[in-house]
Order: structure tokens, then sequence, then C-alpha cells
């Protein structure tokens, strides 16, 4: 027992610390990647600011193709989005339905663009109280909805692509276990061919496996977080899951995530709460966004950068004295942001000056 939390925790430091030191870019990639950004509403323009303040002060060679938000009210994918692929996208509203869809705004991005899965990365932040809890988990939710117009064999695939996924990113970032939560038997009868196609991924694989009804799960997971690794639902069986999680590392503006689709990407804080209640837009957090855009660097082939900005994140909350609102401090978005930026840790005899020429930073 004690070798395996041994190497548990010593996978856990290897996902933790991970650096790009030995990245180099396929061939046929471009120097200078592209990405979309939409602010969003509420405090989604402060937070995607700080974003942006933050990849200008290391010159990021990266162009940016801001979408305005009208657009995405509309229900249409900008034509930009669809050719740079990667959208980092600020909180936008859930009240505002579209007959074409009968679904949600947020939802309509998803469909849109054919996102089935969106997986949020939930870490424990070194000086965020946690409980003294060491927590690391993925969470990926399916987000396809419509099963009453679809055909058993769209099902079956659909359920197949996210255990697939699910599988994959479990080997990719060293987990050793998926966890399936679901409603089967519970007026969800799709949630067992769920289940079958969860299990079919399982048979022949060293990762091991384990089911919990949604409730039974929502229990182990208050009581012992730190036993998850990775835990996949069906579409409509995610949401209080991720709450849960989210609250045990400090909330939801501290937790990265992004949703996944065979070409698209949409990179976001975990959760949707573009209004923020008793929260100023000047002081709202915008670590998860900050996060998300990592992910995002790491997407166009830029990682060495998404490395500098992670270790600036945790180098900020270290010092306890930083903190904005929701934390218990008084920093405003703005003076987040700036801190985070006097901890981006860049060699000046070497890197910058690359930098500044708008490259990636590379010594021989």
């Amino acid at each position: 027992m004690y070798t395996n939390l041994l190497t548990r925790n010593l996978i856990k430091n290897s996902r933790r610390n991970y650096t790009s030191a030995t990245h180099i870019l396929n061939p046929g990639v471009t120097r200078t990647q592209s990405v979309s950004v939409c602010p969003g509403e509420g405090i989604g323009p402060q937070i995607t600011d700080s974003v942006l303040t933050i990849f200008d002060s290391l010159n990021i060679p990266l162009k940016v193709k801001m979408i305005e938000y009208s657009s995405l009210k509309r229900g249409m994918a900008n034509g930009s989005l669809r050719e740079n692929k990667n959208l980092l996208l600020g909180p936008i509203s859930n009240k505002m339905f579209d007959e074409k869809y009968k679904g949600i705004c947020h939802q309509q991005v998803l469909k849109e663009l054919g996102i089935f899965a969106s997986v949020l990365n939930i870490i424990s932040i070194p000086g965020v109280d946690t409980g003294g809890k060491d927590i690391d988990i993925l969470i990926i939710k399916q987000t396809c909805d419509g099963f009453s117009i679809e055909n058993k064999q769209s099902k079956k695939m659909k359920f197949k692509q996210i255990a697939q996924y699910a599988r994959n990113n479990a080997i990719m970032s060293h987990r050793s276990k998926i966890h399936a939560f679901h409603n089967a038997n519970m007026d969800h009868p799709h949630h067992e061919e769920f289940l079958i196609e969860m299990r079919k991924m399982a048979e022949n694989d060293e990762i091991l496996y384990e089911e919990s009804y949604l409730a039974d799960g929502a229990v182990k997971l208050m009581k012992n977080i730190e036993d998850f690794e990775l835990i996949v639902t069906p579409s409509n069986c995610g949401l209080g899951t991720a709450s849960i999680a989210m609250s045990m590392v400090g909330g939801h503006q501290l937790v990265p995530s992004v949703h996944i689709g065979d070409e698209y990407s949409i990179f976001e804080q975990g959760g949707n709460k573009p209004e923020e209640e008793k929260i100023d837009e000047k002081s709202a957090n915008p670590t998860g966004i900050i996060l998300s855009s990592t992910m995002m660097l790491r997407q166009a082939n830029l990682p060495c950068y998404s490395d500098l900005i992670e270790r600036a994140i945790f180098k900020t909350y270290e010092d306890p004295e930083v903190r904005t609102p929701d934390l218990g401090g008084n920093y405003s978005t703005q003076e987040f942001t700036n801190k985070v930026i006097s901890n981006l840790e860049i060699k000046q005899d070497s890197v910058s000056s690359s930098v500044k020429e708008g490259s990636l930073a590379v010594e021989f």
C-alpha cells in the first residue's frame, strides 16, 4: 500500500511539475499561430483582458482574432473561429433561448462546433485552502444532447467516442483509474448504453475502472476526493459532480476547462457564470481562464509560454496577501494580473530578447 501511494504521489508530481523543455514543432507548423477570443459578458471582458495582458507582456507569437459576443448571441459560429480552431471564451449567458436549438446560448456554441466532451482540470493550488487535501482530477462530461431524436447507432458511436477519449486521457496523463458516474435505470435508459461502452473500454486495459450511481459517487467524492483521478459522465450527469469538486479547490473561478470536438476546442474557466453575483466585475478572479489559456497555448504548439504562465500563477499564490475578494483578499483583477506578470520567470539575458522578437526562446 505504501509503495502504491508513493508511486501515485510521484506521478502526481510529474504531472504538476511538467515542463516543455524538450518540445519541438511538428513539420509544417507555422511560426505564428492563430486563436480566436470572445470576451463574453459580465466579468468576461475583465478576465479575458487579464489573459491578453499576460500574453502581451510575453509578446507571444500569436495572432488573436476578437469575436463579438453578438455573433454568438445569434447562434452563428464566426468565420474566424472556424479558421482558427481554438477559441478562448469568456462567460456567456445561460438565459437566452433560441427556438432553432431549443436550448441555451452556451449549448448552442458547443452544438454548432461539434463539441463532444467538456473537460475540467481540477487541481489544488498551493496556498489555497483545500482542507489539507492534494486534489488532481479530470472530470470529462459528454456534451451531446437530443438523445430523443438520435438513432441507436448514433448514440452508440457517441458513447464509444467519450469512452475512448476518457481512456486516452488517463493514459496520457498517467492516471491509473477511471470512475464512471451514471443514473442507469433511473429514468435515464441511455445511461446503460453508456456503461456498456465504458466496460468495453476497460476490458483489456491496465487502467482500473469503477462505476457509481451519481448520488453515491457524489458522497464518495465529498468524503474522499483524493481517491479520484478521472471521472467520466454522460451529458446530463456532470454538473453536480463538477460543482462539488470545484468547491473543494476554492471555487469554479480557479478551475480551467476545455470543450473538445473533432475539429474545434473552446477554452474557458470552469463553470459558466457571467453574472458573478456579489463580485465587482473589476475584482473578478481570472485564475481559471488564465490556466485555460495555458491549455490553449499547448494546443497552439506554444508549450514553453504555457509553462511560464503556469509557474507564475503558482508562485503568485505562494504570497498569502495576494488574493482577490472571492478568496478573502482585496486585489482587483488588474492588480492580480500585474502580480502574475511580475512572477514570470524570464531569463533576461537570453529569453527576453527572443520574446521581444516574437518567437519562441530557443537556447543552443
